[in-house]
């Protein structure tokens, strides 16, 4: 016989278990209601994704008990998978799960995890998706800049010679440079090649360099967050 603990921050627990498919590029809706055959169910979180240009659905339950999770739930969740016609059903466990419940779940469409399991299991999905993420805020922050452009002086031919936009004495260009070396660095990233920027100039003049993704992603983070309070500080001077 088995006894539910119902934790305080159960809450938390859900909204965590959806952050971890939200960064992989799922949609996640925590506390959804979804429809079935016989009937409509609620579920801890409703996952949606599309594979090889297919839409998918998982169910997942999220269980924070102090207690290894039975059978029995994972037989509930199995009727609402098949009912609803998900692809996967998740329990999501921090304790564990009985013999029974795991012998149940082997060779059918119902995952036992743990958060650390998933985060493990969705890791390539997720670093994929932040790089994307972070490839796509520099080519917007790239152009962002360049819709700045106030030349002030211009050669013979008409070539823009000098960015006039400048806050805290820094200028737009120097801005607009450092995304182009990042947005090269993404390049590098794809073609698995070393020497990954980190942003800042050394004293010879060079950019420095990295051959950890981590500290290239980070230096990425960096800038256009940096580049973002640029942006706002001269849209509030010119307003």
């Amino acid at each position: 016989m088995y006894q539910r603990e119902v934790p305080v921050h159960w809450r938390e627990f859900q909204e965590e278990t959806a952050q971890i498919f939200l960064a992989a590029g799922c949609s996640a809706e925590v506390d959804a209601t979804v429809n079935g055959v016989r009937g409509r169910h609620k579920v801890d979180v409703y996952v949606t994704f599309k594979k090889y240009g297919i839409d998918c659905s998982w169910i997942i339950e999220c269980k924070d008990w102090n207690s290894n999770i039975p059978k029995e739930k994972v037989a509930a969740l199995q009727s609402i998978v098949n009912d609803v016609g998900a692809d996967r059903g998740v329990v999501v466990s921090n304790k564990g799960f009985q013999s029974g419940a795991v012998r149940l779940a082997n060779k059918s469409n119902i995952t036992l995890a743990s958060l650390e399991d998933m985060k493990e299991y969705l890791g390539e999905e997720i670093s994929k998706n932040e790089v994307e993420f972070l490839q796509d805020q520099v080519t917007r922050l790239k152009y962002a800049i360049l819709d700045l452009n106030k030349p002030a002086e211009k050669s013979t031919q008409g070539q823009i010679t000098k960015f006039t936009i400048s806050s805290n004495g820094i200028n737009a260009l120097d801005f607009l440079g450092r995304l182009c070396v990042m947005d090269m660095g993404f390049d590098k990233l794809k073609l698995n090649k070393s020497g990954l920027p980190v942003g800042h100039l050394l004293e010879s003049g060079k950019m420095a360099s990295t051959h950890s993704t981590k500290d290239f992603l980070a230096s990425v983070k960096a800038l256009v967050n940096e580049t973002s309070r640029f942006l706002e500080e001269v849209k509030s001077a010119e307003t």
